[in-house]
């Protein structure tokens, strides 16, 4: 997150009460733990599509090539 849009975030609640500082410092942690937690999701779905697409390619047939299929005859 931008710091800059952070302090102004704060700022601006700090100005609707003497809770507005903390109330800022606990959606700016939440809106933190929010982000890391979306990230680690991704990347946990994208490595079991890598690994899921690397099972299907070694299982893949490739087709033979003119050459070899010339050596075997």
């Amino acid at each position: 997150m931008d710091p800059a849009a952070a302090d102004a975030l704060t700022a601006g609640l700090e100005g609707i009460g003497p809770d507005g500082a903390r109330l800022g410092h606990t959606l700016l942690g939440s809106l933190n733990a929010a982000l890391a937690g979306a990230v680690g999701d991704v990347f946990m779905i994208s490595t079991g599509f890598i690994v899921l697409s690397l099972i299907v390619a070694k299982f893949l047939r490739t087709p033979r090539h003119a050459s070899e299929h010339h050596r075997a005859a």
